[in-house]
């Protein structure tokens, strides 16, 4: 992955979840930062919110709230 300014969250529970920032990529979805949070689901079950919109990494799924608030 080429380096960039978009993060990409993992299941890390250090740097709140960010692994590195990348170019956008795509064919993954853009998660929206303010109704999405970032759930690690391996290891430390670690839930992290952003200032950003993110694309999330491998063993981390995202909640996306209805209300979209």
């Amino acid at each position: 992955m080429e380096s960039g300014d978009i993060p990409l969250i993992s299941h890390q529970n250090t740097n709140n979840g960010v692994a590195k920032y990348i170019k956008r990529l795509e064919h993954r979805c853009l998660f929206n930062y303010r109704n999405t949070i970032a759930l690690a689901d391996r290891g430390v079950f670690y839930a992290t919110t952003h200032n950003q919109n993110f694309h999330i990494g491998t063993r981390v799924k995202a909640l996306v709230f209805k209300e979209k608030i």
